[in-house]
């Protein structure tokens, strides 16, 4: 009789992956320091290293905007800082393609990552994520993009290791994020409009995408399996 091999959380395709983790955030730590990017944050970093720069400043605005939000810097912050730098339109555009990027690269990282490991260690949490997102992918990561306080970074990393299909994320990512960039990147605009017509558009933008988010979120909850919770 012949003893039946089970999946082994320390097997040697799980170890590959925890150091190859371990690498990805030693190196991130790294680029953030030696190209003093923990500084991305402020304008001044803005005024030095992107306005005036043309197609080289703007090709660094979405390297280092996409790293940020990868790592979990709130969306709204380059948004704010591309309106500031690069104007409503422009500033958008540069914003959500950013943000799009960040969040296929953690799907990715966190589908190639973490599936399998996670699959073993909790199969019921994760069985559950694929029943529920596999069905219901569009609707769930738009209401997540449109509603208020809710992680970016952790949608990402949870529709990632789930066996949601890729297509849909995308698409409702794309939709979910525009909102709230042309929001912020109003606010980063600043003083170019009315500062009164400016606050009465960014605060309709935000309240509208957050109600769409809130009544998304309570109707595809209810379309979602109702034999456990994660």
């Amino acid at each position: 009789m012949t003893a039946t091999a089970t999946p082994s959380l320390f097997s040697r395709p799980a170890l590959l992956r925890l150091a190859v983790l371990a690498i990805t955030l030693v190196a991130v730590g790294w680029v953030l320091d030696r190209f003093g990017l923990r500084d991305f944050m402020a304008t001044k970093w803005m005024d030095s290293q992107v306005k005036g720069h043309g197609g080289f400043g703007l090709v660094l605005f979405v390297a280092v905007a996409t790293l940020s939000i990868s790592i979990g810097l709130p969306r709204q912050i380059p948004a704010f800082l591309g309106g500031y730098a690069f104007g409503l339109a422009e500033g958008t555009a540069l914003a959500v393609l950013s943000a799009v990027l960040a969040a296929s690269g953690v799907f990715f990282y966190a589908r190639y990552m973490g599936r399998e490991w996670l699959s073993r260690r909790f199969p019921k949490a994760t069985g559950w994520l694929d029943s529920f997102l596999s069905q219901n992918t569009f609707a769930m990561v738009l209401a997540l993009r449109l509603a208020p306080f809710t992680s970016n970074l952790a949608t990402n990393l949870a529709v990632g290791v789930s066996g949601a299909p890729f297509p849909p994320f995308l698409a409702a990512s794309i939709i979910g994020y525009v909102p709230q960039t042309i929001a912020f990147a109003l606010l980063g605009q600043g003083t170019t409009i009315d500062p009164l017509v400016n606050g009465i558009m960014v605060v309709t933008l935000i309240v509208t995408s957050s109600a769409l988010g809130v009544i998304m979120w309570r109707r595809t909850r209810g379309q979602g399996p109702s034999d456990g919770t994660i």
